[in-house]
C-alpha cells in the first residue's frame, strides 16, 4: 500500500504497480470557508480514482465544501466519531445534486460499471446546512450521503445534521445497489444518526424525508422490481442496524417524515434501531419489496409502519415484523389516522409476531394491525382487498380498548394469541 500526503503533487508519487493508496487530508484545510478541500479533490481527481482501493483520512475539524462527488472504491474515515465534520459552506448552493457527499460509479454499461466498486464511510458528521441554502435557489432537497455503486457499501458511525427539503421527499442517507441481479451485494448502515430534518411545504406538496433509505435491486437491470414476476435467487442483502433517528422530545414536536425504509429491495434487515418521535417509523411504498425483516426495533411515532401503496401494482412479500416496541401517538391533523402496522397495498406471505403496541392517548383509537384495503377497496384500484396469507400472532395491544384491528379474510390470513385479535372481514 502506498501512503501519500495530500499536500503533495500526487502524480509524482504514483507507481503503476500500486493498487491501493492512502491519502491524508491536510489539517490546515479545516475551518477554511473557501473550500480548499474541493479544489484539492478536483486537482488530484485522477490520482484519487486510480487504485482498486483508496483510503481518504480526515483529521479532526470542520471541512467546508460545495458538495463532494467521487467515483468508486473510496474508504473515507474521520478522526473519530463526532470530531470530523464535512459541511456545505454558507451562501453556496451544493454543486452536486444536493448532497454533502455523492458517490456514483457511472451509469449502467459505462466503462466504470463493471469495476468491483465499493464505498466505505465511518466516523463522519455531514452538515447539510439547509437553513443557509433554502433561500439561495438551492436544490429542493439537501441530504448528507447518496451512495450508488456496484457491490459493497458500508456506512458506520455517520451523523447527518441540518438536512431538509422543500415540497418533496428528501433522503439524509440513501444507499443503492447498481449491480446486475446475479451479482452479490453487501450493504451495511450501522450506528448512524439523523437527529433533525427540516421539511417545508410548497403549495400542496409536503416536504418530508425518509431518513435512511435502501435500494438493493436496481430497476434498470431488474425489471421484475416493477412487476409481480418472481425474483431469481440472490445473495445480495442489506443490514440496517443500531441507528438512531429523530430526537427524544415532547409529544407534539415530530421529526417530519419516515425513520427508515426500503424500495425495490430484497433481503433487507432492520434491527435494533431507535426511531424517536417520527411521523412514521418504517415506510415501504415504492417498488417491489421481498424478504424484509423488521426485528427488535424501538419506535416512537404517530404510525409505527406502513407497507404498500394503494396506487401501485407492485407487491410486498415475505415481511417478518417481530419483537418490536411501538409507542404510538394520535395524529397531529384532523382526518389523519394512527397505525401500528398499516397494510395499504398488495402485501402477502408475511408475519407480525411478538410485538408490543402501546397507544399513548385516552381519546380516539389507533389502527393497530390494519388492512386499509379491508375498509376502503375503492382506494386501491390495482388489488383491492388483497392482503393474502398474513399471520398475526402473540402481539400485545395496550390499552386494548383503544385499538381497532382489521384484516381481510379472503386471502387466508390467520390471527391468534394476541390480547386483541384483528377482526377478519369478508373483503
Amino acid at each position: 500500500m502506498k501512503n501519500i500526503c495530500l499536500g503533495l503533487t500526487l502524480s509524482a508519487a504514483i507507481s503503476a504497480s500500486v493498487t491501493a493508496a492512502t491519502f491524508n487530508v491536510p489539517a490546515n484545510f479545516a475551518g477554511d470557508t473557501n473550500c480548499p478541500l474541493d479544489k484539492w479533490i478536483q486537482a488530484n481527481y485522477a490520482a484519487l480514482h486510480n487504485w482498486d482501493s483508496n483510503t481518504i483520512i480526515f483529521p479532526a475539524g470542520t471541512f467546508y465544501t460545495h458538495g463532494i462527488k467521487q467515483g468508486y472504491n473510496w474508504n473515507v474515515q474521520g478522526s473519530r466519531e463526532g470530531t470530523t465534520t464535512l459541511k456545505i459552506a454558507d451562501n453556496c448552493m451544493p454543486a452536486i445534486g444536493g448532497e454533502v457527499f455523492t458517490l456514483d460509479d457511472g451509469p449502467p454499461r459505462s466503462p466504470n460499471f463493471y469495476h468491483t466498486s465499493y464505498f466505505y464511510a465511518r466516523d463522519l458528521t455531514l452538515d447539510c446546512n439547509f437553513s443557509q441554502q433554502k433561500g439561495l435557489g438551492c436544490p429542493s432537497a439537501v441530504g448528507g450521503l447518496n451512495v450508488s455503486c456496484q457491490r459493497k457499501i458500508r456506512v458506520e458511525r455517520v451523523t447527518v445534521i441540518n438536512s431538509g427539503s422543500i415540497g418533496r421527499e428528501g433522503f439524509p442517507i440513501l444507499v443503492r445497489s447498481k449491480s446486475r441481479p446475479e451479482l452479490a451485494d453487501q450493504i451495511v448502515v450501522s450506528e448512524c444518526r439523523v437527529p433533525n430534518y427540516t421539511g417545508i411545504n410548497r403549495g400542496d406538496q409536503s416536504g418530508y424525508c425518509t431518513a435512511i433509505s435502501v435500494v438493493t435491486r436496481d430497476p434498470y437491470w431488474d425489471t421484475s422490481s416493477n412487476t409481480n414476476a418472481p425474483y431469481g435467487r440472490s445473495s445480495r442483502a442489506a443490514l440496517i442496524q443500531s441507528n438512531v433517528i429523530g430526537v427524544a422530545t415532547t409529544p407534539g414536536v415530530w421529526f417530519k417524515g419516515v425513520g427508515a425504509g426500503a424500495s425495490f429491495s430484497e433481503n433487507v434487515t432492520f434491527s435494533h434501531n431507535t426511531i424517536e418521535h417520527c411521523e412514521v417509523g418504517f415506510g415501504f411504498d415504492t417498488g417491489r419489496n421481498v424478504g424484509i425483516r423488521i426485528e427488535n426495533n424501538r419506535v416512537t411515532a404517530i404510525s409505527g409502519m406502513k407497507i404498500g401503496s394503494p396506487n401501485s401494482a407492485a407487491s410486498f412479500e415475505r415481511y417478518l415484523i417481530a419483537s418490536n416496541v411501538f409507542e404510538l401517538y394520535p395524529p397531529m391533523l384532523p382526518g389523519q389516522s394512527s397505525f401500528g402496522v398499516g397494510l395499504a397495498g398488495y402485501v402477502s406471505d408475511s408475519e407480525i409476531v411478538g410485538n408490543q403496541f402501546h397507544y399513548n392517548s385516552n381519546k380516539g383509537v389507533c389502527h393497530g394491525v390494519y388492512s386499509c384495503l379491508a375498509f376502503s377497496p375503492i382506494a386501491a384500484p390495482y388489488h383491492a382487498g388483497q392482503n393474502n396469507r398474513i399471520t398475526v400472532r402473540n402481539n400485545t395491544f395496550t390499552p386494548k380498548g383503544r385499538f381497532a384491528n382489521m384484516l381481510s379474510k379472503k386471502g387466508g390470513s390467520k390471527v391468534f394469541g394476541n390480547n386483541k385479535n384483528p377482526t377478519l372481514v369478508d373483503r
